[in-house]
C-alpha cells in the first residue's frame, strides 16, 4: 500500500452527495469518478481539513436532500440557501451567477419576453428556483423536472415554452442545442451556491467556513 493511500484510509471520511445526472460545469458523474467546479472546491477542502471523500448520488435533488436529512450524506454541493430548510445548514457561499430566462429562437418570447408571466416555465422539482418562480409570477404553469437536462430539453421539444435557472448551467446545455437562447436575466434573486452541511454534523459546517475563508486567490 502507498503512502498516501495508508493517509486516506486512516482519515475520516465525509460523505459528499452529487446529483447523478450531474448540474452543469459544476458537478459531473461519469459513473465512477466526480468532476467540475464545486467538486474541484471539495476537494480542495477536504485535502486542507485531512478529510477523505466519499461520493454518494442519487437521482434527484429531493432524494439526496431527504438523504441528507437521515445522514447518509454530510455535504451536498451547490446548495440554494432556504430559510425552510430543517435538515441543513448552509456554508458561506463560494459562488454567485444570474438566473436567466432561456427560450426557443423561433418562439414569440425570443422578441417580448412579457409574455413570459402567462407562459409554461420549466424548473427543477426542489431547487430553490421553484419557490421564487411560483412567487414572482403566480399565474405561470410550472412544470418540474428531475433535474436540468430534463427541463431545458422540455423547452426544446416545445413541451414548455421557457426555462429559468443558472446562468452557465443553461449556457453548458445551449452549446449542444443552439436552438435554444438565453434572453433575459430573471427578476429573482441571484443565485448563490452553497455547500449544504447535515445538521447531523454541526461542527463540519464550521470548518468549513474557515477552509473556504483560507483559500488562497490562486485557489479560488
Amino acid at each position: 500500500m502507498s503512502a498516501s493511500a495508508h493517509k486516506n484510509n486512516s482519515l475520516p471520511t465525509i460523505k459528499v452527495g452529487l446529483l447523478t445526472g450531474g448540474w452543469g460545469p459544476f458537478q459531473r458523474w461519469d459513473g465512477h469518478n466526480a468532476s467540475g467546479f464545486s467538486v474541484e472546491l471539495i476537494t480542495t477542502l477536504a485535502r486542507n481539513l485531512d478529510y477523505h471523500i466519499e461520493w454518494k448520488t442519487y437521482p434527484d435533488w429531493n432524494q439526496l436532500y431527504a438523504a441528507s436529512c437521515k445522514g447518509q450524506v454530510d455535504i451536498m454541493l451547490d446548495s440554494f440557501r432556504s430559510e425552510e430548510s430543517e435538515c441543513v445548514t448552509y456554508s458561506r457561499p463560494y459562488y454567485s451567477s444570474p438566473t436567466v430566462v432561456v427560450v426557443r429562437h423561433d418562439s414569440p418570447l425570443f422578441k417580448n419576453v412579457s409574455g413570459l408571466n402567462k407562459s409554461r416555465i420549466a424548473i427543477e422539482a426542489g431547487f430553490l428556483t421553484e419557490k421564487l418562480v411560483r412567487a414572482h409570477y403566480p399565474e405561470v404553469q410550472r412544470l418540474l423536472f428531475q433535474d436540468t437536462d430534463m427541463a431545458l430539453q422540455a423547452v426544446l421539444d416545445k413541451r414548455a415554452d421557457a426555462y429559468i435557472g443558472n446562468l452557465h448551467v443553461a449556457n453548458q446545455f445551449i452549446a449542444r442545442h443552439p436552438e435554444l437562447a438565453v434572453v433575459a436575466q430573471s427578476p429573482l434573486l441571484m443565485e448563490s451556491l452553497h455547500l449544504g452541511v447535515s445538521r447531523h454534523k454541526p461542527s463540519l459546517g464550521v470548518r468549513l467556513d474557515t477552509a473556504i475563508q483560507a483559500l488562497t486567490v490562486e485557489e479560488r
